[in-house]
């Protein structure tokens, strides 16, 4: 746990919630596809939280609060685009709004 994709090196949660830096809140996942696919991670991620909120989840507000999904390996990314795809007809079929995680590296 703790913070990716902002500017400070090391950031404190003070420095954090100052949203000057622009850091998200993170948890490394490290997995054995053998065990645990990406899928199902991907599964557990888009029903356990909002993907349409933009900068926050609930009350919650701030760029470390975005819904994101930053990858190591580039054999993801297409596993993760066709998982956005899925939960994206899903939520348009109820009326949801546009997926907002971000998708990098």
């Amino acid at each position: 746990v703790g913070y990716q994709m902002g500017c400070t090196p090391n950031p404190s949660y003070r420095e954090v919630c100052t949203k000057k830096t622009n850091h998200n809140e993170v948890t490394r996942i490290v997995f054995d596809p053998r065990l645990c696919p990406l899928t199902k991670i991907l599964k557990i991620f888009f029903e356990t939280h909002d993907p349409t909120q933009k900068l926050g989840q609930g009350n919650d507000r701030g760029t470390q609060y975005r819904s994101g999904i930053y990858y190591y390996d580039e054999g993801h990314k297409p596993v993760i685009e066709a998982s956005v795809k899925t939960y994206q007809e899903a939520l348009s079929k109820k009326n949801f709004g546009r997926i907002q995680t971000e998708i990098l590296p």
